[in-house]
């Protein structure tokens, strides 16, 4: 410890170094400069918040019932106080100096927001829980806790201004070795346990320094029966089974917030939360056997405009994501703290807190970290023991399966043919997921759509199918996507199973390959891609293609879908952990060059020689696969040039082209 620290508390009380941290607050000089920004807010929900597990979403958003910052101040001095009287007096350490207090500045972006805070006060709190909990003989105050700085803008690059997300989380190993002194072996290795279960210990969402940002915050305040954003599919509903819950604490804040809210008396019957899941589960016996698509918006139409709703929902599956507690809204001129509470799926909001006029913000700030700290360790200990199901509500079965309203024995084995007319024919797609926390409760409408890229003369075709509002059972058939298998330069993709009626029957296919394209870019490498299969199909070239089903986009969000067989595990998963290369017989790599040698002979380049782009089938069958950066009727001299790549890379032990060393 340096022989200059200073005294902070002891039995006594505080002392003027801490308390003088303790005073900080913003400046209530700092200046809006968000006039100067190039406004860019984006709708925060993506695709896949929509199909969040429904029993993990928000059911309700409450406020806490009283003062977070009353009761984060106690609590800091508390914990504090109860520190030097049990530990020994708290002086500063390398690790902690009380420093300068927040400056003047201008403020604008969300990253500058972020900052400010970070260096001005998070830091400093962030380092109190492992002083007074985790280390508390380290009198350097080396920190396994940190928050994370905002990501940096790119200079240059049109991104983001309106809202920054970060978080707070525990040191590595790596980090924690450099500690002066170095903790023992047991305390890291008990740190890496519980930072390996608790990847992230709160979420922050940052937002510009604006007065539209302020508004979202007090209007975040303002939700009586929270609507849970789902797709709009109407009449299709998949029920979903009850799942296992971490435990919630009992203690600290929760303490207080279920104390308060006992005391107080309803006002007549509570709301019901409504949601498109319990809209749509009323609606089903009249819709049995038809769909209704969701009403197409999302990347067209008016700019967006920041709802408070969809801000919440966003921050609320982030801390889903990393099972936190705390979520923190800020947006330098104000703030709220909200607390997650599982079992009742219940957000609950603090006050309208000012970072410039509240007294003691540090000291609130250093509550909450030591409140964030204390959760985690609490519900540490608690998920030791048998985690307790999900109550099901009158929309869910109690089924231990996943099932859907149009629920029938499926036939497993449906004919290429069948499937083939099926579907690639019918216009609507129902895609859903089935992916750890996402468990849709209501499938997307994804719409067929034809190719609008010619992709001969690289001109543009509007073929665009006629959309209806609703689809017999005849009209559409379901995806469910499973985890992805890949990504690449067009998006994700995922491992699917489909189901559909054909006359008095059920069917269902589980081999089947969803490619999605999420931004603008991947859509049109996707079109292209699509346009290219059809072009090769007319050309008469299908031996070593995949059957594709068709091009397929949300209604809602604009994002593409590409539906096709799915052919098997690309030939890098034979590659060998010792030699790090793949080796071919001589019969595999014939039938691969003949496969290519197919495609030259109709005047298409594949573009994009790779392992990743090979699949081999355990019937023995070679599919070639990812066209979106194929040429039509290249010159002869790039033909041979593929040709020789291609020979290059199935040579024994090379592994020219492999991802993982190019």
């Amino acid at each position: 410890m340096s022989t200059t620290s200073v005294l902070l508390a002891d039995e006594t009380g505080f002392h003027p170094a801490l308390e003088k941290f303790f005073d900080m607050k913003y400046p209530t000089t700092l200046v809006d400069g968000t006039s100067i920004l190039s406004p860019k807010t984006s709708q925060p929900l993506e695709f896949p918040d929509r199909h969040l597990d429904p029993f993990l979403s928000i059911k309700y958003v409450k406020p806490m019932g009283f003062s977070i910052s009353e009761y984060l101040s106690e609590f800091c001095e508390a914990e504090v106080m109860d520190f030097v009287r049990n530990k020994q007096p708290l002086r500063t350490g390398r690790g902690f100096r009380v420093g300068r207090v927040p400056g003047q500045k201008t403020l604008s972006s969300a990253y500058e927001v972020g900052t400010y805070y970070v260096q001005n006060i998070g830091e400093r709190a962030a380092g109190f829980p492992s002083r007074l909990y985790l280390r508390p003989s380290d009198e350097d105050w080396n920190s396994f806790i940190a928050i994370s700085p905002p990501a940096p803008m790119f200079p240059g690059v049109q991104e983001e201004t309106f809202k920054k997300s970060t978080t707070v989380y525990l040191f590595d190993e790596e980090e924690m070795c450099r500690f002066r002194p170095p903790p023992n072996d047991e305390l890291v290795s008990e740190m890496k346990r519980l930072g390996d279960k608790y990847s992230q210990l709160a979420v922050y969402e940052f937002y510009d320094f604006s007065e539209t940002a302020r508004r979202l915050l007090e209007d975040m305040g303002r939700q009586e029966g929270f609507e849970w954003t789902t797709s709009g599919t109407g009449g299709y509903i998949m029920d979903i089974a009850p799942r296992e819950l971490p435990p919630d604490g009992t203690e600290g804040i929760w303490s207080k917030i279920s104390s308060t809210q006992s005391g107080k008396k309803p006002k007549g019957k509570e709301r019901r939360l409504t949601t498109t899941l319990t809209k749509r589960t009323n609606a089903r016996l009249r819709m049995e056997n038809i769909v209704r698509a969701a009403a197409r918006k999302g990347t067209r139409g008016k700019p967006y405009t920041p709802v408070a709703k969809d801000f919440l929902q966003k921050a609320w599956i982030r801390a889903v994501e990393v099972d936190a507690t705390f979520l923190v809204f800020h947006c330098g001129k104000a703030e709220r703290i909200g607390f997650r509470h599982r079992e009742t799926q219940t957000l609950y909001l603090s006050e309208i807190i000012d970072p410039s006029v509240i007294e003691k913000y540090a000291k609130i700030q250093t509550g909450l970290h030591l409140a964030i700290a204390k959760d985690v360790l609490e519900r540490d200990v608690l998920s030791s023991t048998k985690k307790r199901p999900a109550e099901p509500t009158d929309a869910e079965s109690s089924s231990k399966r996943r099932r859907t309203t149009h629920e029938t024995d499926d036939d497993s084995n449906p004919s290429g043919e069948l499937l083939a007319k099926s579907l690639g024919s019918r216009n609507l797609a129902l895609i859903s997921l089935d992916q750890g926390l996402y468990r849709s409760p209501v499938p997307s409408s994804f719409v067929r759509v034809e190719s609008t890229w010619d992709p001969v003369h690289h001109t543009d075709v509007d073929k665009e199918l006629r959309r209806k509002a609703r689809y017999s059972s005849s009209e559409y058939f379901t995806l469910i996507l499973g985890d992805p298998m890949g990504s690449g330069a067009v998006g994700l993709v995922y491992k699917a199973s489909a189901t559909f009626r054909s006359g008095s029957k059920s069917f269902a296919h589980a081999r089947l390959a969803v490619k999605l394209a999420f931004l603008e870019r991947q859509r049109a490498l996707l079109r292209h891609e699509y346009a290219m299969y059809k072009l090769l199909a007319s050309r008469g070239i299908t031996e070593n293609i995949l059957p594709v089903y068709g091009l397929f986009q949300d209604a809602e969000t604009g994002i593409l879908g590409l539906a096709m067989e799915y052919g098997g595990e690309s030939v890098t998963c034979r590659k060998s952990e010792k030699t790090r290369q793949v080796s071919f017989t001589k019969q595999e790599r014939t039938t691969i060059m003949n496969a290519f040698h197919q495609l030259h002979g109709v005047g298409i380049l594949h573009g994009d020689i790779r392992l990743n782009n090979i699949l081999l089938h355990s019937s023995g069958a070679v599919y070639v696969i990812d066209l979106d950066q194929a040429k039509v009727d290249p010159e002869k001299k790039q033909l041979k040039k593929e040709m020789d790549e291609l020979a290059l890379l199935l040579s024994n032990g090379d592994n020219a082209g492999d991802p993982d060393t190019n």
